[in-house]
């Protein structure tokens, strides 16, 4: 695998030819180990703060079989980053998939028990909350707050409280920690 460029005109640049490169050597690794590496599933990001990624001119990788785009935000085993490591992205998507899986629930409610209905929750929900959470230390109070909203929504479900009511009792008699 080539990588074709030419003189770097920027410092992006010549991360780009040495990224490239990178890339090159590993794609010769994996060969070698009868590996094969997918460049149409091959994902790149650019990480630093606004100021810095707005001067980047350099929006693709060139390689010899084909052209990477450089990606605004990126997905690794189910975790959603984007340029400035905001966890913004992926807040949001944790969020609509919670709140997908409550509407469903929503749904049935009526024909399971309580204690089948937490399980439930705490297998579809509560798995999504909880996992990767780590990467959202020093996340923004905002993000965190959000996904508390998820969590507060959760337990309403679960003891068919009102959207109103307040939330505090409800999850200490289901025994579940603050987001």
């Amino acid at each position: 695998m080539q990588v074709y460029a030419s003189v770097p005109a920027t410092m992006a640049d010549a991360e780009s030819l040495r990224l490239a490169d990178c890339i090159v050597q590993l794609d010769q690794w994996m060969s070698k180990n009868r590996l094969k590496l997918n460049a149409d599933k091959t994902q790149l990001i650019w990480l630093g703060i606004r100021q810095q990624l707005a001067k980047l001119i350099v929006t693709q990788l060139c390689l010899t079989s084909s052209i990477v785009e450089f990606d605004s935000t990126v997905t690794g085993l189910g975790v959603v980053l984007n340029n400035w490591l905001s966890m913004q992205a992926q807040v949001a998507a944790v969020c609509r998939s919670c709140f997908y899986q409550l509407h469903q629930l929503r749904v049935v409610q009526r024909s399971l028990t309580r204690d089948a209905l937490q399980s439930l929750v705490q297998a579809s929900v509560h798995c999504r909350l909880d996992y990767c959470n780590a990467i959202l230390t020093g996340a923004a109070y905002g993000q965190i707050r959000r996904l508390q909203a998820v969590q507060n929504a959760a337990a309403r479900l679960v003891s068919d409280a009102r959207r109103h009511d307040h939330v505090s009792p409800i999850l200490r008699s289901l025994c579940w920690l603050p987001v």
